[in-house]
């Protein structure tokens, strides 16, 4: 580490701040910039003690002023198996190569700590001096994060779903259990994706609310889900949820169609750009929603390694 002066301390709710500045003075180019208000909401998701699960390098000179950060969070993603997921950076001034390995070497040990089977890192894909820390230890592409963003509604969105296909609202259904079954057939095996709990689907209620989810339905079979809402500001913008098939149903023109549908939705509401995220999906999938007029304007490779067997 440069001049033996910066060590790894424990991150205290004091640096919430000074952590934020970091992330946006870290990230890659290209990488969109996150805010106070956003990180506390994604930090609401992952309810974890974050003197535990994320350390700090604070500025010799100046210990207010962070210049690195490792971080991790574990969950379970199916009976009896744990994953950790890793974030690091490093402000572009003290990147030397020397910070990065420390900060990896911490979180694989913390991550082995508390019990992880394997370990999972998002790297944007430019980022060649973090992938190649990776492939080193063992790291391989499995997966890839796409951020994607629609500035002006198409006006030839379709304005119906195929024959034999509806979309019936949370408070049509009326059943979180199935919601929760559905979602876990249509997400978790993809990567990126968890199982959804009570929990996390009490929060996604919460953030979505009742309104604004669906459950997709061929006849009377739910094969898919998804949702949409409104990001209030100066002006209204849209956030699209990735829809969700069950692996029988996937392909790239239920996925566009759900999609449009969502779409017209938003575009009653006036709400644009319109931001869609998606985790683990096929080429054909994204193209798909490029057709419809959404741009890539963020891709991360997701790295794994498997601690255990």
């Amino acid at each position: 580490m440069p001049d033996g002066h910066v060590r790894l301390d424990p991150y205290q709710e004091r640096d919430f701040s000074a952590f934020v500045h970091l992330l946006n003075a870290a990230s890659h180019p290209g990488t969109p910039a996150t805010s106070e208000a956003a990180q506390l909401e994604y930090e609401s998701w992952l309810n974890r003690d974050l003197s535990q699960t994320r350390a700090v390098i604070r500025h010799p000179d100046d210990p207010g002023q962070l210049i690195a950060y490792a971080d991790l969070f574990t969950r379970t993603v199916r009976a009896g198996e744990r994953e950790a997921n890793l974030s690091l950076g490093v402000r572009p001034t003290w990147q030397d190569g020397d910070l990065e390995t420390e900060l990896l070497e911490w979180l694989m040990q913390r991550a082995n700590d508390l019990g992880a089977d394997t370990l999972n890192i998002y790297t944007p894909a430019p980022a060649r001096i973090l992938r190649n820390h990776l492939e080193l230890r063992g790291f391989e592409v499995v997966g890839a994060y796409h951020k994607l963003t629609l500035e002006h509604f198409p006006t030839d969105l379709p304005t119906t779903l195929p024959a034999g296909y509806t979309l019936r609202s949370h408070q049509a259904v009326n059943n979180d259990e199935l919601f929760i079954r559905i979602m876990n057939r249509a997400y978790s095996d993809l990567w990126g994706h968890s199982l959804a709990t009570p929990e996390v689907w009490a929060h996604i209620v919460e953030t979505y609310t009742p309104e604004n989810l669906f459950l997709l339905f061929s006849s009377d079979e739910a094969i898919g889900c998804t949702g949409f809402r409104l990001i209030e500001g100066e002006t209204s913008s849209g956030s699209l949820d990735g829809p969700g098939l069950v692996p029988e149903y996937r392909t790239a023109e239920l996925y566009s169609m759900v999609a449009a549908w969502g779409l017209k939705n938003l575009a009653k509401k006036r709400a644009k750009p319109v931001t869609l995220e998606t985790w683990g999906e096929a080429d054909e999938t994204i193209s798909a929603y490029q057709h419809l007029g959404f741009k890539i304007v963020f891709t991360e490779l997701g790295y794994q390694k498997r601690l255990r067997a």
